[in-house]
Formats: structure tokens, C-alpha cells, sequence
């Protein structure tokens, strides 16, 4: 398996594996419960967008995309209208005694694994090499989660994220997590 930065190529595996793991498209509510599940939808189009303000990352397995973890950096804000209203919440959020706002930081847009491949190292794998490309030039990376997923609230506390916030909004209840690298 090889872990790296998403070419054009590798947006239509992003998607698919999106696609396969969106809450709505699970059937089985005992496979939400257990196995995780995403929240957002990114069609083709948005990921081109995302991209070309910076590659996210990917996991490759013979050919394949098995994993993702979305870079969304804060200029993609008017391209994707959740992140857009989850960065007005977000901005005003105290760490450290300042808002959000004053730090400069990006968002994690969603990370995925493929079930073939969970509980292999590779959702440690994607956020390693998040940190590897992003902390010279961030200070952190926030993301949201929902309450109900249990299992990504677990994976990403033991990666290091850090709960600082909760909110409500018309999706359900989250919480706001954050690396921080300093």
C-alpha cells in the first residue's frame, strides 16, 4: 500500500469510495453503528475544486484508492457550501485563548477507509502523511464529527485530535476536534 498525494486520476476512487460509505447509501444501520460512516457528499466536480486548491491524500492498494483524508484549506470555502457554514462556527471558536480565525489552519474535509482495509494502519498512514505535508505551513487541522459516529470520534483521538467545541445544526450534533502540532 502506498500513501501519497492525489493526482486528477485518483478523484473518481475518491468518490466511489465516498459514495460507498456515505450514511445514507448504508443500509444496514448495525454497519453505521459498528464500521463508521461519512457525512458529506462530494460529487466529481467538488473534488476537481478542492484538488486544485491542494491534492488531498490517498492510500493506493493494487491501483485502487482504499483510503482518503480531504484537504480543505479555508480558500475552498465558496466552493463547498457545508464547509462554508461549518467555517463561520468554526472561526469563532476560542483556542488558546483566541478565535479560530486568528490562526492559520485548514479543514479536514472527511476521511475514509475502505472496509477491506480498516483496522491496518491506514487511517494512522493518511494522517501521518497530512502532518508530513501540511505543518510547516499550518498550525493545526480541525474537523467535525458527528456525535453518533463512534468509531471516527475513537480513531481520531488516538491519532492525537483533541475535542474543543460542540455544536449543533440541521445534519445532528457534532463535535469539533483539533490536531494541534505545535
Amino acid at each position: 500500500m502506498n500513501v501519497r498525494l492525489a493526482t486528477k486520476i485518483d478523484l473518481k476512487g475518491i468518490n466511489q469510495l465516498n459514495q460507498a460509505n456515505l450514511k445514507k447509501n448504508i443500509q444496514d444501520e448495525s454497519i453505521i453503528t459498528s464500521e463508521g460512516y461519512v457525512s458529506w457528499e462530494y460529487p466529481l466536480a467538488l473534488l476537481q475544486k478542492i484538488h486544485d486548491f491542494h491534492p488531498s491524500v490517498v492510500a493506493i492498494a493494487e491501483e485502487k484508492v482504499v483510503g482518503y483524508a480531504l484537504i480543505l484549506p479555508k480558500e475552498a470555502r465558496n466552493d463547498h457550501p457545508e464547509f462554508h457554514l461549518v467555517l463561520q462556527k468554526l472561526d469563532r471558536i476560542i483556542y488558546k485563548q483566541k478565535p479560530l480565525a486568528s490562526y492559520n489552519y485548514y479543514g479536514m474535509g472527511q476521511v475514509c477507509v475502505a472496509s477491506s482495509h480498516r483496522g491496518k494502519g491506514v487511517f494512522r498512514k493518511l494522517f501521518e502523511a497530512h502532518k508530513n505535508h501540511m505543518q510547516k505551513k499550518y498550525d493545526f487541522v480541525v474537523t467535525t464529527i458527528s456525535v453518533t459516529n463512534t468509531r471516527s470520534i475513537r480513531a481520531h483521538q488516538r491519532i492525537g485530535f483533541k475535542t474543543i467545541h460542540e455544536f449543533d445544526d440541521h445534519f445532528g450534533n457534532w463535535i469539533v476536534v483539533l490536531w494541534d502540532w505545535k
